[in-house]
C-alpha cells in the first residue's frame, strides 16, 4: 500500500514526457534519456533493407496498443507523411510482438534496446526508414514551485541518472 500512495504521490509531482517538449511558464522540464524505435522484420521478410514511411504503413504491422508511447510517436511519423497505418496485429506486450514478427508475420517497430539482441543473433533484421527520424527524447516534467519531498528527490535524481 505504501508504494501504491507513494507512486501517486510521485505522480502528482513529476510526468515523463517523450518525444515532446511541454512549454509552460508553470512547470520545468529536465532532460531524462533518449532512445529510437527501429523497424525489424524476419531475416527472410520480403522487403528491403530500406524503406520509406509510405511503405513502411503498407506491411502487414505489427505494433503497440494505441495509446502507448511507441505507438503514439509512431502514429505521428505516420499522420506527418500523410498515411494511414492499419496494424495486422497489436499487443500489449512487447515480447508478442517480437515473436510474431521473428516468425515472419509482419514488421514490428519497437525500441532498439529491445530488439538489439535479436538482430545480433539474426533473428531479427532492421529495415532502415529512409524519410523520418525515430529518435526520441524523454523529459521529467514538474511544477516550478513545487519543493520536492527527499524521498521524491531522490527518486528524481535516479531517474536523472545522478
Amino acid at each position: 500500500m505504501f508504494l501504491t500512495s507513494f507512486t501517486m504521490r510521485l505522480a502528482a509531482v513529476v510526468m515523463v514526457s517523450v518525444g515532446r517538449i511541454v512549454t509552460s511558464a508553470v512547470m520545468k522540464t529536465v532532460p531524462l534519456t533518449s532512445d529510437r524505435l527501429v523497424a525489424v522484420c524476419s531475416p527472410d521478410y520480403p522487403l528491403p533493407d530500406a524503406i520509406g514511411t509510405v511503405a513502411l504503413a503498407a506491411q502487414r504491422l505489427l505494433l503497440r496498443e494505441t495509446g502507448s508511447a511507441s505507438r503514439d510517436f509512431l502514429d505521428r511519423i505516420f499522420t506527418s507523411h500523410r498515411v494511414v497505418a492499419v496494424p495486422a496485429m497489436t499487443s500489449v506486450g512487447n515480447s508478442a510482438l517480437i515473436a510474431a514478427c521473428a516468425v515472419g508475420f509482419g514488421v514490428t517497430v519497437l525500441p532498439e534496446s529491445l530488439v538489439s539482441a535479436d538482430i545480433a543473433a539474426c533473428r531479427l533484421r532492421e529495415i532502415k526508414i529512409t524519410d523520418a527520424d525515430l529518435s526520441r527524447d524523454h523529459f521529467l516534467i514538474l511544477h516550478k514551485n513545487k519543493r520536492l519531498n527527499a524521498v521524491q528527490e531522490d527518486i528524481f535524481n535516479i531517474c536523472r541518472g545522478i
